[in-house]
């Protein structure tokens, strides 16, 4: 290998490890209470599957560490993400299941909004399902981030 080549794969090297992309490197997940109207302390962002703007909390319900488990399973031809939480997490999420059914969850991943899912599905035993409406590539990308191998 040439020099030149050997800097060029330096300097691309570089660019993977500080753009937040390195293998192994942990995403930073929140699961964060998100309404349709205006709230005071809630930020304005758009949903990426519909272009709606929504309002979320600044405060997460869960978060990457509050996830044990991960999978992704087909229903009706979509993809859906099934997420299993600690005990802690559970007991956080049953409690707002109850007083936010007709808000939804955002699911923001190093810090951007990328999936927005109903609360109305029923919360049991730790385990949300997320319906995405995104692309099939997108779920298993999220899910990715989120623990799923």
């Amino acid at each position: 290998m040439d020099v030149e080549m050997r800097h060029r794969l330096a300097i691309v090297f570089a660019l993977f490890i500080t753009s937040g992309c390195s293998a192994g490197s942990e995403s930073s997940v929140e699961f964060r209470i998100a309404v349709s109207s205006p709230r005071i302390g809630f930020s304005q962002m758009t949903n990426p599957a519909s272009n709606e703007t929504i309002y979320v909390d600044p405060h997460d319900v869960a978060s990457s560490l509050d996830i044990m488990d991960v999978e992704v399973v087909e229903s009706k031809g979509n993809l859906e993400i099934r997420v299993i939480f600690t005990p802690e997490a559970s007991d956080r999420i049953a409690e707002l299941h109850e007083s936010h059914r007709k808000d939804k969850m955002a699911i923001i991943v190093n810090g951007s909004l990328v999936m927005v899912s109903d609360i109305t599905d029923e919360f049991k035993d730790g385990l949300a399902v997320l319906k995405s409406g995104l692309s099939s590539e997108r779920t298993m990308q999220i899910a990715r981030s989120m623990g799923h191998t």
